[in-house]
């Protein structure tokens, strides 16, 4: 089963996935984790096409979209090898654009056909800083990735996330119950708790007496 997880930068999408390994390993479900940040970050160090520059603190920007669309058909790619080779209940794919429709294009069909779909709607300002905020803190070093003021003004100053049910439902048949929505603006405890019920609402079917 795959989840996806969308949502801006700052927008809580690492804090979901690591509950989610947690609140699934409880009831002996694996997990594993992708997203496209090392994928991104591959293609800008051999980059020589003009689709990146140097960020600071010691990241990087896409400066030609083209690079978001490349890095989520290698995505796809990566995990359809992972799934070859190993085998976990529960495949959790994380990353953020201001074009889900676009992204969302740049994966099969028969990849998309058995997704879960969670989108965490969160202020611009709001993102920037909680951005800050781990920047200080590095609680989180492997999920917390430099994010450029210069990428927000140019590309994350917006997204199309409240497009997203209609688009997945009527365009490419993604079954309401497998979408949530979620405006991220309250506490952690309540957006654990919407993770929680959406969670258990989308695997019961498959492996009812775990979730009792």
């Amino acid at each position: 089963m795959k989840l996806f997880i969308l949502g801006l930068p700052g927008s809580g999408k690492s804090a979901v996935a690591r509950y989610l390994q947690a609140y699934l390993a409880s009831f002996g479900l694996s997990t594993v984790r992708f997203n496209d940040y090392g994928i991104l970050y591959q293609m800008y160090q051999h980059d020589r096409d003009g689709l990146f520059q140097h960020a600071e603190p010691g990241g990087f920007d896409v400066v030609n979209i083209v690079a978001f669309d490349l890095a989520l058909r290698r995505l796809e790619e990566l995990i359809k090898t992972y799934q070859e080779q190993a085998q976990h209940e529960f495949i959790i794919i994380e990353f953020s654009r201001n074009d889900y429709k676009r992204a969302l294009s740049q994966f099969s069909s028969a990849f998309l056909e058995d997704a879960c779909f969670l989108y965490l709607g969160t202020s611009v300002k709001e993102c920037q800083q909680r951005i800050a905020k781990r920047a200080i803190t590095k609680d989180y070093p492997a999920d917390d990735y430099p994010i450029s003021e210069y990428i927000f003004d140019k590309y994350y100053d917006r997204d199309d996330g409240n497009q997203l049910l209609p688009f997945l439902k009527n365009e490419l048949g993604i079954d309401e119950q497998r979408i949530r929505i979620f405006e991220n603006a309250g506490t952690i405890e309540e957006l654990y708790q919407v993770v929680k019920d959406f969670t258990q609402q989308i695997i019961e079917v498959r492996v009812p007496a775990l979730m009792r």
